[in-house]
């Protein structure tokens, strides 16, 4: 499993408006100019977003963009499952897989559906209030 760069990008994105939701609707040209992404690219992560309803997008004048719920009921898991095709390791574990003609005598299935149960177990433990507070620049002083 490999996450794309829009699933990175997505979550960045999210990070960002919880840390100025404050500021209500955001304009993704701001948005844009704060994260590096080009505003063509970020449009379509954001109506990803929006469709998927994490987000709710507001246009014409005073518009832009802001969370549906506060950060600390988003989980890393929601939104890269959102974003990403898949996310489990292997391709008998997807969602429209075919049935394995193998999976009864399969050795290494239970390892699959393990790694795939700790990937999502843990993704589905982060919140976007967790990755706020691991980002405080300034907070690595040490005595």
């Amino acid at each position: 499993m490999m996450i794309s760069t829009k699933g990175r990008y997505a979550l960045r994105v999210m990070v960002d408006l919880a840390e100025h939701q404050t500021q209500g609707y955001i304009p993704l040209k701001e948005i844009a100019a704060r994260q590096e992404i080009s505003e063509k690219y970020l449009e379509a992560i954001l109506k990803s977003l929006v469709r998927g309803r994490l987000l709710v997008g507001l246009r014409g004048k005073g518009g832009g963009y802001r969370l549906q719920r506060r950060p600390e009921q988003y989980s890393v898991g929601e939104i890269l499952r959102l974003t990403e095709e898949e996310l489990c390791p292997v391709a008998c574990l997807g969602k429209d897989a075919p049935a394995c003609p193998r999976a009864a005598q399969c050795r290494t299935l239970p390892l699959w559906k393990k790694l795939d149960s700790l990937v999502n177990d843990y993704l589905d433990s982060v919140t976007i209030a967790d990755l706020m507070l691991t980002a405080q620049p300034g907070n690595d002083y040490i005595i």
